[in-house]
């Protein structure tokens, strides 16, 4: 839509995630090998790419079963790691140290949507610094889940844990 890419997905956690991981697979690999393998990854040299790995794994401790299925089909569906996939879904651990360093002030990006006359407008800011092409993976998802509402988030490529506000059937929610 204007450029933009917009997929939906349909089902249980698993079958979203992969119908996003195959509508999206050439992107999700450009994404992470552009933004993280050879983006933040190298752009941090006191944060080898274990680190990250690592970081990712201890936040995936606290995913809900639905989200770690969601993942798991994004990371089927694009033929790229689980490991990777989680790396792409968790925060970066510099955000951590950043936290640690200015007394417990976390960023977090906003998303919005809204329904206007000309349909429904939605956006959202970037508080992670980009390594120079995350504009290239931007993606809506429509998702339709086979329970709740249907929603849309406001997106990267193999970003799926990235909804902090959305707009359903019923209004905006967070």
């Amino acid at each position: 839509v204007d450029g933009l890419e917009v997929v939906h997905t349909f089902g249980d956690a698993f079958a979203r995630g992969r119908q996003h991981g195959e509508a999206l697979r050439d992107k999700i690999h450009t994404h992470f090998e552009h933004e993280w393998r050879n983006g933040f990854m190298r752009a941090s040299p006191l944060l080898p790419p274990a680190v990250f790995r690592a970081w990712a794994r201890l936040q995936g401790r606290w995913l809900l079963p639905d989200e770690r299925d969601e993942l798991r089909g994004v990371a089927e569906g694009s033929d790229l790691a689980f490991e990777d996939v989680l790396v792409m879904n968790a925060s970066p651990p510099f955000e951590a140290l950043h936290s640690l360093l200015s007394g417990g002030i976390v960023s977090a990006c906003t998303q919005i949507a809204t329904r206007g006359n000309r349909g429904v407008l939605i956006g959202r800011n970037l508080d992670t610094v980009s390594a120079g092409g995350l504009a290239q993976a931007a993606v809506v998802t429509v998702s339709h889940p086979d329970r709740g509402c249907a929603f849309i988030t406001p997106g990267f490529a193999g970003k799926v844990l990235d909804a902090v506000t959305g707009w359903n059937a019923h209004g905006l929610v967070v």
